[in-house]
């Protein structure tokens, strides 16, 4: 068994697939190589909870879990500073009678996982209305948090369904949402109606709204599916996994296969359920999977899917979409476009990105501040990819066939 299917069996929803012998023939050197893995897919404090749970024999298997309980600790421990800090911003949001919906992580630690530190969390995602975003960002800056970029509301609601991350010290992230989906794409949604089913709760002793479990399921499918491309490692198919067991029979399947038809969402769901299905044996229905099944659905697309997943992230995440378009363009002029519609971006998003006053003349200079991060950023990796770089060739191959068919 190789490292990978090691992992899946460990985190398996069938606690009858652990693999206790098959850890415990592993060597120092592969228990190294497992616990890496485990960060880089952002599950390692789950494996720890089950693999302490099930008991080692081995020395190599005790000193891997060793490094795993230092790993999880470190992770509770942010996850707890987190939480502080979402308490205070509850009370202020409560006393200024702003409502707000907690989405992915932030919700999944706090409600689904059975301990605040076995889900990662890389920031606290928030949803409001758009009415309510310079209220919400206000509150965040009076507690000493910064946007990471210019803050400009009216132009960011025109280009991104979330405001730039707001962060202070201790690794502390929120990020303000008007939306789930980005404007202006073929998989769109106006978020009146996740308000309208939204659930009322309480979270550390202030009243907030959870998305309902359909809504929940469907935006942590997109997330992996249209807007990370599978390449977000593990963690998104065991949240979709702990979603379904946690909600059970409360998930309206009917409804969700509904909207998922209605929103256009149908392929990311469709292959992100089929996905966490076959790899972390989700309890999808199997007649759900059918239903959502399109017409032009391969099988090689789940493979692909796969390769995404177990890519590493960073590496994955280098070669973002345009620069797949531009690889995959055909002739010198749809090149030529593409790297000019990335670089001369217009003058209400380049004030988004970099620290100039809408109208100023110093735009002029950041045009040519963009042309430099771009050589910068991107020439290398463009030329290994030209040149036959297997790797990055293969993402760019991935991504292209898999933005294709989704948004077909």
């Amino acid at each position: 068994m190789n490292l990978n299917e090691l992992l899946l069996s460990c985190l398996h929803e069938d606690a009858g697939r652990f693999p206790s012998d098959d850890l415990d023939r592993l060597t120092t050197d592969q228990w190294d190589s497992l616990v890496k893995r485990a960060v880089e897919y952002r599950v390692g404090p789950l494996l720890h909870h089950r693999i302490a749970s099930a008991g080692l024999a081995s020395k190599a298997g005790q000193q891997g879990l060793r490094q795993l309980e230092a790993y999880s600790r470190e992770v509770a421990r942010k996850n707890l500073f987190m939480f502080a800090e979402l308490q205070r911003y509850l009370q202020q949001l409560e006393s200024n009678n702003i409502p707000v919906i907690l989405l992915k992580g932030v919700y999944l630690a706090h409600k689904i996982y059975p301990g605040g530190g076995l889900r990662e969390m890389n920031d606290m995602d928030l949803l409001f209305r758009k009415t309510d975003l310079k209220r919400a960002s206000d509150l965040l800056l009076n507690m000493g948090y910064e946007p990471v970029k210019p803050l400009h509301i009216d132009y960011e609601i025109r280009k991104s369904h979330h405001l730039p991350p707001m962060i202070k010290a201790e690794d502390a992230v929120f990020e303000i949402h008007w939306n789930i989906t980005k404007p202006g794409k073929p998989y769109n949604i106006e978020p009146d109606g996740l308000w309208e089913r939204a659930q009322s709760g309480t979270v550390l002793g202030s009243p907030v709204r959870f998305l309902s479990p359909e809504d929940l399921l469907l935006h942590l499918c997109i997330h992996t599916s249209y807007q990370h491309m599978f390449s977000f490692g593990l963690r998104p198919f065991c949240d979709i996994a702990a979603t379904i067991r946690h909600f059970g029979d409360e998930v309206d399947w009917d409804q969700l296969i509904r909207r998922a038809e209605a929103y256009r969402w149908q392929k990311g769901i469709y292959l992100a359920l089929l996905a966490a299905k076959e790899m972390m044996g989700a309890n999808v229905p199997q007649d759900i999977i059918q239903s959502l099944k399109p017409e032009d659905a391969e099988p090689k697309l789940l493979s692909i899917g796969k390769e995404q997943v177990f890519m590493e992230k960073y590496v994955s995440a280098s070669v973002p979409q345009p620069m797949v378009d531009l690889v995959e363009s055909k002739g010198i002029i749809h090149k030529i476009k593409t790297v000019w519609n990335r670089i001369f971006l217009p003058r209400e998003f380049m004030v988004t990105r970099y620290p100039v006053q809408p109208g100023s003349v110093k735009i002029y200079w950041y045009y040519l501040v963009r042309l430099w991060e771009a050589v910068r950023d991107h020439s290398v990796k463009l030329f290994r990819i030209y040149r036959g770089d297997q790797k990055l060739g293969g993402i760019v191959e991935r991504k292209n066939m898999l933005n294709r068919w989704l948004n077909e």
